[in-house]
Formats: structure tokens, sequence, C-alpha cells
């Protein structure tokens, strides 16, 4: 499966799907449990992850997030795990021995030099 999930347009999306190469078929997945745009994904013993990203629900309120979630594709559901210490928009992510580290990414105009597991 290829999944895409949340993005841009006019405001920050919680769409989610999967894509299927064996069907070449999408199929809509249950929404993000928060809108979000910039984000990163990666994937541990099958489970989906999304870190950080941006809310843009309105022109006044831009919110970067500090926020980790997981969709398990075996109940169909998200769940909230543990925050990072810091918001991360347009963060990057990596997984070394299925320990996900973000990189990088910038709050408000504040570029982050850190990274956290």
């Amino acid at each position: 499966m290829i999944y895409s999930a949340g993005g841009y347009l006019r405001y920050s999306l919680s769409n989610f799907e999967a894509y299927n190469r064996a069907t070449d078929t999408w199929r809509r997945l249950p929404d993000l449990p928060s809108p979000r745009s910039g984000l990163a994904a990666a994937s541990v013993r099958g489970c989906v992850y999304l870190v950080g990203g941006r809310n843009n629900n309105n022109e006044q309120s831009k919110v970067d997030a500090p926020h980790m979630d997981c969709y398990d594709p075996t109940t169909n559901r998200w769940h909230t795990c543990a925050p990072m210490s810091v918001p991360r928009n347009r963060v990057a992510v990596g997984v070394v021995d299925d320990m996900i580290y973000a990189i990088g990414g910038l709050t408000h105009t504040m570029h982050h030099r850190t990274a956290e597991k």
C-alpha cells in the first residue's frame, strides 16, 4: 500500500487514503485526528505514523503541531502517541531499529537544528 495523508488546499486537510498497486485503486480511510499539512510519515511494524505538520484551519490560525498519530490498518483506527518535545512543521523522519527519528523542521519561522526519537 501507498498512503497519502493530509495536505493543503487553501486550508490543511484531514484526508487519508491508500493506493493498492495490485488493483490500481485508491481507497478512502478514516480522516486524520486533526487536519495537517507539512507532516511526515513513517511505517513501523505494519502501522503508519504521522509526525508533526501544521494546521492552517483559517487565515488567522496557523498552528505547528508536536503530534504523532498512528494508524493501524488491522483495526482501521487512529490512536495518538506521545507528542514531540517541540512542534515541527516540514519535518523529516527516519526509522532505525523500529524507532522513529524526527529531524529538523520549523516552528513558525524558527528552523530546528535538533532531532528526537
